[in-house]
Order: structure tokens, then sequence, then C-alpha cells
């Protein structure tokens, strides 16, 4: 067996394929969506006058944590609150303000805002490994991804190398435990509701510079900027079809299923989708 593997105008013969992708853009044979649910956490980052040696995370849910960066010049402090599941909480700028909340941070003090989204399995164990014969995948950080990444590169590499690994087992992503089978029917209705929801509610209550119309039996979002320039995509996750959230601070459309995002024209920023979403 071989797989070709398309690159623009390239094309690669190789024995085996390594999935290193944050979410894989195909359904089978792993069927992550019925196996995880997706976290989203808002970041803001500010200029501190004093460096504080320390790091810290809650352990509870929803997670807060905090560290200090310093450069030559300058230090920083990065704060991460108001972590949830995307089919809820979806007003990104509430969300934000949560944050400044959490960690009494001042509009006037702000450098950076950001989010970002993470798998969740349930074992909270990734998965890495064989999917299929000569078929790798590395995916499901549960938020720990520098970690979880080293070792996904060492697994990988003896199974590749020998087929052999003394955690082989343990990350199987094929694996089925009690966990999964608990947890099937939360998955099951998660991805059921974050569906629906996103098709049925389009024009979120909170959004102020976004409308959705329909054009030629098309769900099309339109999102006016600060210069009264309208900027027209299609309302549709190319992975799988899920409706699309505006986010209003990071000017982006994010899907709240599966975490796809796109910018204000529609070019795709991060999968699992391939595609854009642009109106032609």
């Amino acid at each position: 067996n071989k797989f070709i593997c398309n690159c623009g105008s390239y094309s690669i013969e190789t024995k085996k394929v390594v999935f290193a992708s944050h979410y894989p853009y195909f359904l089978f044979p792993l069927m992550l969506p019925l196996k995880t649910y997706i976290e989203k956490s808002y970041i803001i980052i500010t200029k501190e006058n004093e460096y504080r040696n320390f790091s810290c995370i809650s352990s509870n849910k929803p997670i807060i944590s905090t560290r200090f960066y310093k450069d030559n010049n300058n230090i920083y402090k990065i704060s991460l609150g108001s972590s949830h599941n995307t089919m809820l909480k979806q007003n990104d700028e509430e969300n934000f303000k949560n944050v400044q909340r959490e960690f009494n941070i001042k509009d006037e003090s702000i450098l950076m805002k950001y989010s970002n989204t993470d798998i969740i399995t349930s074992d909270y164990i990734p998965y890495i490994g064989e999917i299929k014969e000569n078929m790798f995948i590395a995916c499901g950080y549960n938020t720990w991804g520098m970690t979880n990444s080293l070792l996904s590169g060492l697994i990988l590499s003896d199974l590749i190398k020998s087929g052999v690994s003394e955690y082989k087992d343990l990350f199987n992503p094929n694996r089925i435990n009690i966990s999964q089978l608990i947890k099937f029917p939360f998955y099951l209705i998660n991805q059921i509701v974050s569906y629906s929801s996103s098709k049925l509610f389009k024009n979120k209550p909170w959004y102020k510079d976004v409308k959705t119309i329909k054009e030629i039996g098309d769900d099309i979002s339109v999102y006016t900027d600060e210069f009264g320039i309208e900027h027209k995509v299609k309302n549709k996750c190319p992975h799988m079809g899920c409706g699309l959230i505006f986010n209003e601070v990071e000017k982006c459309w994010d899907c709240p299923c599966h975490s796809s995002r796109f910018d204000i024209d529609g070019n795709l920023i991060k999968g699992p989708s391939n595609k854009n979403i642009k109106v032609d």
C-alpha cells in the first residue's frame, strides 16, 4: 500500500502518513467529533512594571492561568480565563470582559487579546498512534500542547521505525474505555446541539455590525467594518456544514462545532476546514 499526498502542484508518494494537525479534516476512521469536544479560552496580554517568577493554573473549571514573560525591553503578563465548551457562551466580547474582571485588568493596560481552542478527549489522554494501516495521527492534546506534541513525536517515531512503543496501548486512537462509553451520549448531543443552533440562530442578539441574509438559497453573512465597507461570506463551514459565529473582538468567523476559522473576507485561517467561505 502507498499514499499519494497532493501539495499544490506536487504529488508525493509515501508508504506512511502522519496527520499532526490541530483537528483532522476527515470523519472516518477516527470519528473524532463523537469522542471529543472543543474548549475555547481567552487570553489577554498586558505590559507590567515588575517581573514575578511564577506561573499558575487552576485545577477546576473554568480554567484560569497566568504567567509572566520578559524580553530585553519589557515585562508582560499573560492571563487566560473564561474557558468553555464552544457550544456555550458564544459572545466573545463578553468572554474577554470576563477575563478582565477575573484578573482586574484595565482597558488601557491591554496590549493584545486573542482566543485559543483545544480538543478535549473523554479520558483526557491524547490520541497518538495508528488509526489504520500505515496511517498515524496525533491530536487531542487537552490544552497541554507543548508537552503532548513532544510526547507524540517520541511515540510516533518509535511506531514508524519499529511498530513498538511502550505507550502504544495507552494512547491508541482506536481505544475503547469506560469513560468513552459514558460520555458518548454527551458528545453526540453536543454535536447535534452545536450544529442545530448554528443553523437556526444566525443573527446573534449581541451582534453590532453583522447580519445574515438569504441570497439565491445561501446564507450570506455581512460584516460592516468601521469604514462602512461590507465584507460578505458564506455562513457555512465547508468542513461539516455548521453555521459560523462572528468573533467581534478578533474580527473573524469561527465554527462552534470544530473550531475552523476564517477572516472577514472568507479566507481560511485554520482547519479542520480546508476551503474558503468567500462569496463568488
